[in-house]
C-alpha cells in the first residue's frame, strides 16, 4: 500500500526521504522516538485506505513482533522506519 502511493504521490523523492515524511506524518512531535501505534491507521484513513487499517489485535501483533509487548501501544521511530 505504502510503496504504491509512494510511486503515485511522492515519485521524485527517494524512498528513504519519503519513509521519513511518513513518519515524521505520525509522530506526535518532531523530536520523537516513539509513534503511537494507531498514528499507523490515521495515516492509512489520510492517505486513502481507510478499509486497510489495522484491528487491534493486528496492532497487538506487531507490537509483541517488534517490541515484545503491546502494554505501551508505541512503536520506536527506527522500528517503524525499517517496517515501512
Amino acid at each position: 500500500i505504502l510503496e504504491q502511493y509512494r510511486r503515485e504521490n511522492f515519485s521524485r523523492e527517494t524512498p528513504t526521504r519519503f519513509k521519513k515524511e511518513l513518519v515524521r506524518s505520525v509522530c506526535s512531535f518532531p523530536e520523537a522516538t516513539e509513534v503511537d501505534v494507531e498514528g499507523i491507521n490515521h495515516l492509512l484513513t489520510r492517505i486513502g485506505h481507510g478499509n486497510d487499517v489495522l484491528t487491534k489485535a493486528d496492532q497487538d501483533d506487531l507490537l509483541v513482533h517488534t517490541v515484545g509487548h503491546a502494554a505501551t501501544r508505541t512503536l520506536p521511530v527506527d522500528t517503524l522506519m525499517k517496517l515501512i
